[in-house]
């Protein structure tokens, strides 16, 4: 259900995560002021005239919403139930439109580069990156449209909206609420910890699971302990020490427990040695493939059980959605640091307004009813009720408990996407788990009791030094796979860092410092 994966490691300096490397280019322009006119005029059609005392109606539209996911047989179904749904409220349509993960990213940034007209789409730190399509004009400034026609979802996520906001305007809705208290854990599978009798609660660091993993090595013909990709860098690894304004600049970064708000260089650190130099030894061990630089997903590998372990973020409920991917128990054990709430984690999951959009102002009304109605987030999500799931238990009430209808399964319905989540508030989701509600308490419970980062809410504008960035970028990508799986030889990491100084790393990190100090000082 949740891409789990996807939490964005802020541990290892260098572990150039999942993200974009570019950019930022011009500022975007405002919804505020280009849909004023549209605006105004659903907001008096909406209101009525003093001598229309009526139900107030609204010209029906057709919004557009990219999501990342496989197009579903009934997609069409469900966007005329959601049409007759929206009739009475909003009267729009939504047109969904699945575009898979390999195709996702590099189709909305042609679209984007183009200037094609389209309404919403998901975009996220790490995905049709968030900030920089921001600072390029891709999103509309929504800043005074959520005031109008979002309050709630303004209220609701109050706490969340200043790190979707690029010089000071906001570009987006932070939604997936239940990542954001993620920390770095070890999913292992169950049947090998119940193989070699291994005690999960004695694992208390990383280091603590080579005993395990020598086990596996010496008894387990064809399985290797810990599946890594150098496509999706060190997901989940290990600790997250470090907040970085910019994910595309992997090696600066500002200190959890640092009030003074300092950039340091984090691959100079003691804790990113300490990383840097476990993930070299497990290399050489064996624990980790010789190829897995090769290897572009981590998922489809764990799905073939040729492994013992992965390493991803948690917060609860994330195992039971590991469970559900891989189709075999595991035990998620969270190493490390405590849960911590940053930019990064709260830009993980995000929804734009596109700037080419006509419709601006609906777009935002949508996202204030999906965030806000049960009934249409879990329509958009799972289907038609009775055709595409059955409820067995109605107790909690807003999180339903479903199953597919009888004679139905995963791959037989047709609409079962698994990318639910991307359509808002995930607490208010259905589930097939009869735990869910319990779950959903305990996310809460780790998102209010995160250790907060001090530059929690900060944006850093990167145009400034775009042209440093795009150095150190290509630098990046010519070490991302091998630094990724403990391939490159340590002795040669004085190097790369020279490499990074003569591309500019110390001009971001003093623009990094000088945004930073201002944003404080305000």
């Amino acid at each position: 259900m949740y891409k789990a994966k996807k939490v964005i490691s802020l541990a290892l300096g260098l572990a150039l995560s999942v993200s974009l490397f570019a950019g930022c280019g011009d500022s975007g322009r405002s919804a505020s002021n280009t849909a004023s006119g549209s605006a105004a005029s659903a907001t008096e059609t909406a209101s009525g005239s003093a001598a229309d005392t009526s139900k107030p109606v609204l010209e029906p539209v057709t919004l557009s919403w990219y999501i990342v996911g496989t197009p579903e047989k009934d997609t069409a179904l469900v966007e005329d139930a959601v049409a007759d749904y929206l009739k009475d409220s909003l009267n729009c349509r939504v047109k969904i439109n699945y575009l898979d993960w390999g195709a996702y990213e590099q189709k909305m940034n042609v679209m984007i580069a183009t200037g094609d007209e389209f309404d919403l789409c998901f975009t996220a730190n790490w995905q049709v990156n968030f900030i920089q399509n921001a600072g390029k004009g891709a999103w509309a400034d929504i800043t005074g449209l959520i005031d109008q026609y979002a309050p709630k979802v303004k209220e609701k996520y109050a706490k969340y909206l200043d790190a979707c906001k690029v010089n000071g305007k906001l570009y987006g809705i932070p939604y997936n609420m239940s990542g954001f208290g993620a920390q770095g854990a070890v999913y292992l599978r169950q049947d090998l910890v119940d193989k070699y009798k291994l005690d999960v609660n004695s694992l208390k660091k990383y280091e603590d699971l080579e005993p395990f993993f020598d086990q596996i090595l010496a008894n387990e013909k064809g399985i290797t302990p810990l599946c890594m990709a150098g496509g999706n860098g060190t997901v989940g690894l290990f600790n997250y020490w470090f907040d970085q304004p910019d994910v595309s600049v992997p090696s600066l970064g500002v200190k959890f427990d640092d009030q003074s708000c300092t950039v340091v260089n984090t691959d100079d650190q003691p804790e990113s040695i300490h990383d840097r130099e476990l993930l070299r030894q497990w290399n050489q061990k064996g624990y980790i493939r010789k190829d897995a630089v090769s290897i572009k997903d981590d998922d489809p590998e764990m799905m073939t059980k040729k492994y013992a372990a992965e390493i991803g973020g948690y917060v609860p409920g994330w195992l039971e959605d590991y469970e559900k991917k891989f189709k075999f128990d595991m035990v998620a054990v969270p190493l490390g640091s405590k849960p911590l709430l940053n930019t990064t984690n709260i830009t993980q999951s995000c929804v734009a307004v596109s700037s080419t959009s006509k419709n601006p102002e609906r777009a935002v009304m949508l996202l204030e009813q999906c965030n806000t109605d049960p009934k249409l987030l879990n329509l958009l999500g799972f289907g038609i009720e009775g055709k595409h799931y059955v409820v067995v238990d109605d107790k909690d009430p807003i999180i339903k408990i479903i199953k597919n209808p009888d004679g139905v399964t995963d791959e037989t319905n047709g609409y079962r996407t698994n990318m639910e989540w991307m359509f808002g508030d995930p607490w208010m989701l259905y589930s097939n788990l009869p735990e869910r509600p319990a779950l959903v308490e305990a996310q809460k419970k780790a998102t209010d009791n995160c250790v907060v980062s001090p530059i929690n809410g900060f944006t850093f504008d990167n145009s400034p030094v775009k042209t440093q960035i795009a150095q150190l970028t290509a630098i990046f990508n010519e070490y991302k796979s091998i630094w990724n799986t403990g391939n490159m030889d340590l002795a040669k990491f004085p190097a790369y860092q020279e490499r990074l100084k003569k591309a500019g790393l110390e001009d971001v990190q003093k623009e990094m410092q000088k945004q930073i100090s201002e944003w404080k000082a305000k």
